[in-house]
């Protein structure tokens, strides 16, 4: 179990009135499940995942479990300016 962020109630609020922590946590099998069905995305999702939960674009109840998305766009690659002799 990995602590990923903490969520501001309000946004949650939503769903239930009951959330007693704002702790976040991701098990290993959550990781696993996205290594093993979305392994083109892992690296990313990962590196997103505080910006996810604080910033859901959807959020669905499920089983006391909340399920958050985000569409992530990643940051411009970093363009070097072309140089010219004359």
């Amino acid at each position: 179990m990995h602590t990923i962020g903490r969520i501001n109630k309000s946004i949650y609020s939503c769903i239930t009135e009951d959330i007693v922590t704002d702790e976040v946590i991701i098990t290993d099998n959550q990781l696993q499940h996205i290594l093993d069905r979305h392994p083109e995305v892992y690296k990313e999702v990962t590196d997103y995942l505080n910006d996810i939960i604080s910033a859901p674009d959807f959020i669905i109840k499920d089983n006391n479990t909340i399920h958050c998305w985000q569409q992530i766009v990643p940051p411009p690659k970093k363009l070097r300016p072309k140089r010219t002799l004359l």
